[in-house]
């Protein structure tokens, strides 16, 4: 069985494909060229512009089409537009809508038997990637929105924030410098409000973003360090004075003026 992986929208979503990639071919899938050869497709979706979810329509009309794509048995719906009910009721020709967090959920979904995480959130982000790179990598710190902005959708699709183990995203990081990669994507709906659980903290030096970025800019290699995307109401002094503070961050602020 193959699979291919169509993406829409962010680096998050990239993000969230390369750890598809890797749970489909944990169960015995292998990736295809093109679709035209796939049994299964999988679209990462974005809802931030109407163009966007458009073309998302257009690609699963498109897949549809029996004579060009023969061997398609499945298409999942994954990403921002997946649990939407307006989109769910729209779109009667993709078999699976599927929440990312849930990801370990797939053999499931697609009748293989394999023993199955109790704690989904943590378990998504415990797979490690198929990285579609060698030189730069997307590290996820956290996910979801509390801001609820009145033009943005996000918060609705993605949920509340919700911030990985600070432990676990700096054994990632060095996990992929151990590898040589050169270029670190810290990623998030909003990295600046990096906050971790105290109940889940055992990290007494991290408890926000300037000190996540601080600990991790510490690392011993050549690397440099980005982040995106960044909320300004939480672009604090401190994340200012530790951007200031270290080469290996790069002078570089991702502000999205608007979003979905």
């Amino acid at each position: 069985m193959k699979y291919f992986i169509q993406i829409f929208g962010c680096q998050m979503n990239y993000s969230d494909a390369e750890r598809f990639a890797a749970k489909l071919e944990e169960i015995g899938y292998q990736k295809a060229s093109d679709g035209k050869k796939a049994d299964l497709i999988v679209l990462i979706t974005c809802s931030v512009r109407k163009s966007a979810e458009d073309r998302v329509y257009g690609a699963i009309n498109n897949y549809r089409k029996k004579k060009l794509y023969p061997k398609l048995k499945k298409i999942i719906l994954s990403g921002c537009m997946a649990l939407r009910p307006e989109v769910v009721k729209k779109n009667d020709k993709a078999d699976i809508f599927m929440d990312i967090r849930d990801l370990n959920r797939l053999p499931e979904l697609l009748n293989t038997k394999i023993e199955q995480p109790k704690n989904q959130f943590e378990s998504y982000f415990f797979i490690k990637p198929k990285y579609q790179s060698k030189f730069s990598a997307y590290v996820p710190i956290m996910t979801g929105c509390n801001n609820f902005c009145a033009y943005c959708v996000v918060p609705y699709v993605r949920g509340r924030e919700e911030s990985r183990q600070p432990e676990k995203i700096i054994a990632e990081v060095k996990d992929l410098l151990k590898n040589d990669y050169k270029e670190i994507f810290l990623l998030g709906q909003n990295v600046n409000s990096y906050s971790p659980k105290p109940k889940i903290q055992s990290s007494k030096l991290i408890k926000d973003f300037p000190d996540l970025l601080e600990q991790i800019a510490k690392l011993p290699g050549g690397f440099w360090i980005r982040f995106l995307t960044s909320h300004p109401k939480d672009l604090s002094d401190k994340l200012i004075k530790v951007i200031a503070k270290y080469n290996k961050i790069t002078k570089y602020i991702n502000l999205a003026v608007q979003s979905g």
